[in-house]
């Protein structure tokens, strides 16, 4: 949201914000004080909170947005942003660990907490031309593609096959 205000304070009036998802009920003083600051810095009409977002509805707003923005800052693999990629989105994504190794070459990136530079970004994808954009929708739907339950457990099967061979070549080594 600083990131908005910062592109607002530049005259920047378009860029609209979609928050998808519940807060739940540990999150809800967290969600308060932001929807509290966007009232207060003449944000409010410029986010819409969604709530709960179906399948079709999550699948009709990647399709329809300027921009996927990934701020998490704790990350242990980003379901959302492996769906963002799926749709082609133009994503854009702190570079805070493991956001790299999910999008690699298909995201701009930013420092943590670092909104100017987010705001760059944003203004950066909103300025692309449709070739750019095209091409960039496309090296996120190939890199999406590698991410699979099924490539998943075949990778897992593959580890634990190994470990099981090295399991038994260890205790033979051991009986010798």
């Amino acid at each position: 949201m600083l990131a908005m205000k910062h592109l607002s304070l530049q005259g920047e009036k378009s860029v609209r914000l979609i928050v998808a998802g519940e807060s739940g009920h540990r999150m809800a003083d967290y969600q308060k004080k932001l929807k509290d600051w966007a009232q207060k810095n003449n944000l409010s009409d410029r986010i819409c909170w969604t709530g709960s977002l179906n399948k079709n509805e999550m699948a009709w707003c990647y399709s329809h947005c300027a921009a996927f923005v990934m701020t998490s800052r704790v990350e242990s693999f980003g379901m959302i942003a492996g769906e963002a990629m799926a749709h082609g989105c133009m994503c854009i994504s702190s570079d805070n660990p493991c956001l790299p190794e999910i999008f690699a070459s298909s995201a701009l990136y930013y420092p943590p907490k670092d909104f100017t530079t987010l705001a760059k970004q944003i203004q950066a994808v909103i300025s692309m031309g449709q070739a750019e954009k095209a091409a960039m929708s496309r090296s996120a739907k190939d890199i999406a593609s590698r991410f699979s339950w099924e490539i998943c457990a075949q990778k897992t099967a593959a580890e634990l096959a190994r470990a099981v061979r090295n399991s038994k070549l260890n205790g033979r080594n051991a009986h010798e």
